[in-house]
Formats: C-alpha cells, structure tokens, sequence
C-alpha cells in the first residue's frame, strides 16, 4: 500500500513538472490541491516530514498562483503560504523574498505591515542578520505609526541582539527600581 501512495505522488510530481509555465489559475490551484495533499497528509505516525523538493515546488507553484490573475485577496494568500512553506523548509531567504513581495506589491493593505513585521523577526530571529532587522523594524514604525505592529516593532527594536539571560536581568532590575 505505501508504495501505491509512493508512485502516486510520483506521478504526480511529474505531471506538476510537465506542466507549461503558462498555465491557468483553476490549474495551479488544482496543482496546489495536490501537493498540499502530498505534503500535509497525515499517516500512522502523524504527519509525514516534508521533502525538500516537495516544499520547493509548492513554493513556487503559490508563487506562481499569486502571479495569475486572482484578486489581491487570494495572490496575498498564497504567497504567506508560500512563507510558511519556505520557512518550514529553512529556505529563509527565500521567504524574506516573499514577505518584500508582499508588501511592495500590496502597500496599502494591512498584509503590507504584517509581511513587514514578519520579515524583521524572520533577520532577526532566523538569519540573525540583526543590522538588516534594526532597519525593517524601523522602517515599519515610520511607515505606519498607527498600526499594532508598531508597538511589537518598538518592543522587538529594544531587545534586538541581546540574549533571553540579559532580557530578564534587565525586566528584573526594572521591577526591583518599581518597588522601591
């Protein structure tokens, strides 16, 4: 029975692969449909590990989706989807990409702030880029002062680059100097 599932998913990682570029929305949802059924289906033991390839190819087939002509809504979307994909995978770069996508294409959407958000935390807590996290943090407490997002951005600003024992030293001495 497993390697009935095995040449399934084989074939149909080679269908996906012979498709044209070109291809149409109702397509790449459809190949969509597919991997994300290969990929997060559950077995015996719980959910199957992702292969790298696998998580490769839905990154790029929600790419691609996102790129078809679908409404903002949906393009946004598949492309955090994409983000969560990529992470999964430790394709960090690649989500840092998506999450820029996001919010170049899509500026004036709360999706915008969030994939901002998002992509700090991702330099800061992943790719420990931490000179790269100062600037999206702030970049995103200018460009929107008035978002929730900002006050998360102040917060993560004033523990950047410090371990969890310098944090709580820090709130430790804050509370002490409270009390008296």
């Amino acid at each position: 029975m497993r390697t009935y599932y095995y040449l399934l998913f084989a074939f149909a990682i080679i269908s996906l692969n012979a498709c044209q570029k070109g291809q149409d929305k109702a397509g790449l949802a459809n190949d969509i449909a597919i991997l994300e059924d290969s990929v997060f289906t559950e077995n015996r033991e719980g959910f199957r590990p992702m292969q790298e390839a696998n998580a490769r190819l839905l990154v790029e087939k929600y790419e691609a989706f996102a790129k078809s002509k679908v409404e903002a809504s949906q393009a946004i979307d598949a492309l955090f989807k994409a983000v969560s994909v990529a992470q999964y995978n430790r394709s960090y770069a690649k989500a840092a990409q998506l999450l820029e996508q996001i919010y170049s294409k899509y500026p004036d959407t709360d999706a915008a702030v969030r994939a901002r958000f998002d992509e700090a935390y991702l330099y800061d807590d992943k790719i420990k880029n931490i000179e790269k996290a100062r600037t999206l943090y702030e970049a995103l407490i200018k460009d929107y002062p008035n978002s929730d997002y900002r006050v998360l951005a102040e917060q993560s600003l004033s523990v950047l680059g410090k371990n969890l024992e310098d944090i709580l030293k820090e709130a430790k001495e804050k509370a002490a100097n409270a009390v008296e």
